[in-house]
């Protein structure tokens, strides 16, 4: 029976040339369908003409025939167990009623074995298995992504692309899938605390006897008195009068021996204590009478507290049959960082405290590495924890598509959205439209302005962002992205960034600049965003740059009196509707008043153009 049962498998097999479409074959473990020498070339004449297996099928279609085999078992072995009952009862008498029920038997293990019950068991272990696609998108700072794990029960594709069709054969095939579209990573470091803390630093010195020394020179004093002592003892050391008795010689003898014993002994003493003041004089001649002393004060330094925070944002997309669900999710991975300002290099406890604390440096590094890995566990957590909306296939294929297409209503809970109606109409007379193409340009040292010259790229001073390691942007309505420094000219103080935040490019003016039309500086002086300041140019005129080494006269500029403050620095200057230089530079209040200068036209042309 167990040839029987290993032969009905072998023979399907055999009669299965493929079981899917698009030519994908299936490779079912030999260890159970073995039976016969030639199985292997049956196998790859049959079943794998290619000589090659469905990847994604492998290991389930191994899994399959090693459960059909054991059901097949517990087949034989039940059918065995009943037809010794019916022998033992009586219900069965002669070879052909055995035959008959052998014939049953097989019949229910071909059943078993059929091409229909194989792809049910195929399907059927499919579908216990859920299915995440990664979109590879060609995004700033995209090496900085986390790793997703996945895990026994959801598996991981990363594609560039995929169409309608084989998100159709994808739902097929497994329980759930989900779509992950990485969209941007932002780094934010904040101030959380701020303390102030008291330590004391060597402000001089001053003169004290040395404590080491006074210890040599007593210890001289002693050695000396001890070599006096013992040569008086010496010289007073008693004579033996036994020897002045001829009957006593036997003891004058032994006195003198214990005699001469007693003053060797002394006299070691003596040399050993001279040897010592010997090296004691020297010690002394090499010791400072007097030493210096460091003088403490106390002072004061600060302890910030950091929060740097890396985050990245993904549409999460998820299809379980013809349901459709969006959500917008964030992972963010924060860390806290104390860093001291102001510490005293002179401070009595300068090592240990020095590494107490961070390094600016050491948050940068790890700002500018990837954010920690993630678990497929801790995504969907994040999931079903987020706002979903339902989308249909036309928003999905936009998504996936990456068009610059809004969304259809029904992604927006009515309800939210009548406040978000309301909140816009109390807004909407203090928005201007050309908000739209400026940002706001963050340093871990300040902020400046910068504005769209294509959806995805800024341009901006070179000053703003000058040494920064993370640079970071936001619009009028509060989204912020990373961005990334694609190109920079410093005759012209600029540099060109890309993002992801898509934003609406500005107009460049092409014609002559008159002197007294009037002009508008859009930008965020003293970190008040989105102000306007209004004034006229007063001049165009060649002038040297602000990072010129030659003093030349090489960089065209637009004056104006439009008030240029901290905080406006890349911004645009705009007439009418056309942008016509960037705000770089404002002279001192205190030396001038409406003396302000915006970069030409002409040169952010050919700075793009170059």
């Amino acid at each position: 029976m167990r040839q029987l049962i290993l032969g009905y498998l072998f023979l399907v097999m055999m009669s299965l040339p493929g079981m899917a479409k698009d030519e994908t074959y299936y490779c079912f473990n030999p260890k159970y369908v073995n039976a016969y020498s030639n199985y292997v070339e049956a196998n790859q004449k049959y079943l794998n003409p290619s000589n090659r297996c469905a990847t994604e099928y492998d290991l389930e279609a191994y899994e399959i025939s090693k459960n059909i085999y054991d059901k097949a078992q517990i087949i034989y072995s039940e059918r065995r167990e009943i037809l010794t009952s019916k022998f033992k009862s009586g219900e069965i008498r002669g070879s052909e009623q055995a035959s008959l029920f052998h014939k049953e038997t097989d019949k229910m293990i071909a059943d078993l074995m059929s091409k229909d019950n194989l792809r049910a068991e195929l399907k059927n272990t499919k579908n216990k298995e859920n299915l995440v696609l990664l979109l590879e998108k060609n995004l700033v700072n995209k090496e900085k992504f986390p790793r997703i794990n996945e895990n026994n029960s959801t598996k991981i594709t990363k594609l560039n692309n995929f169409s309608n069709e084989q998100i159709n054969d994808f739902k097929k095939n497994y329980s759930k899938v989900a779509i992950l579209i990485p969209k941007d990573f932002i780094v934010n470091s904040l101030i959380v605390n701020k303390e102030t803390q008291r330590s004391e630093y060597a402000a001089g010195t001053s003169t004290i006897p040395n404590d080491e020394y006074a210890r040599l020179q007593r210890y001289y004093y002693e050695l000396q008195r001890g070599i006096d002592s013992r040569e008086n003892e010496l010289r007073n050391f008693p004579q033996n009068k036994s020897c002045q008795n001829p009957e006593l010689a036997w003891a004058c003898a032994l006195g003198d021996i214990l005699g001469t014993y007693s003053k060797g002994k002394i006299v070691d003493e003596i040399n050993e204590m001279q040897n010592e003041l010997i090296r004691t004089r020297r010690a002394l001649n090499n010791t400072p009478q007097y030493i210096k002393q460091n003088i403490y004060r106390p002072y004061e330094f600060v302890v910030e507290t950091i929060e740097s925070k890396k985050e990245v944002k993904y549409d999460f997309i998820s299809i379980q049959g013809e349901v459709i669900e969006k959500a917008n999710i964030k992972f963010e991975d924060v860390k806290k960082f104390e860093v001291a300002s102001g510490l005293s290099l002179e401070d009595k406890f300068f090592r240990s405290l020095d590494n107490k604390f961070s390094k600016r440096n050491t948050i940068e590094s790890w700002e500018n590495g990837p954010i920690r890995e993630i678990s497929i566990s801790e995504l969907n957590t994040i999931y079903n924890n987020s706002k979903k909306s339902n989308i249909n296939k036309r928003d999905l294929n936009a998504l996936i598509a990456n068009e610059d297409k809004k969304i259809a209503s029904n992604i927006i809970d009515r309800k939210s959205n009548t406040q978000i109606n309301q909140n816009i109409s109390n807004v909407a007379k203090n928005e201007d439209k050309r908000f739209g193409s400026v940002v706001v340009v963050r340093t871990n040292s300040g902020l400046g302005t910068g504005f769209y010259i294509s959806n995805n790229q800024i341009i901006t001073n070179y000053h703003v962002v000058e040494k920064a390691n993370n640079i970071s942007i936001e619009n009028f309505k509060g989204e912020k992205s990373s961005v990334k420094i694609v190109k920079q000219d410093l005759q012209r103080d600029m540099v060109l960034l890309e993002t992801n935040l898509k934003g609406q490019p500005v107009k460049l003016y092409n014609k002559a600049i008159q002197i007294g039309i009037p002009v508008e500086a859009i930008g965020h002086p003293r970190g008040l965003n989105f102000s306007v300041s209004r004034g006229v140019v007063s001049g165009v005129r060649q002038m040297d740059s602000t990072y010129s080494f030659s003093k030349n006269r090489n960089t065209l500029f637009v004056q104006t009196d439009a008030a240029i403050n901290p905080g406006n620095s890349g911004g645009p200057l705009f007439y009418e509707t056309f942008v016509i230089g960037i705000n770089t530079q404002g002279l001192k209040k205190n030396e001038t008043e409406g003396l302000n200068f915006a970069v030409h036209y002409d040169e952010i042309k050919n700075f793009i153009k170059n």
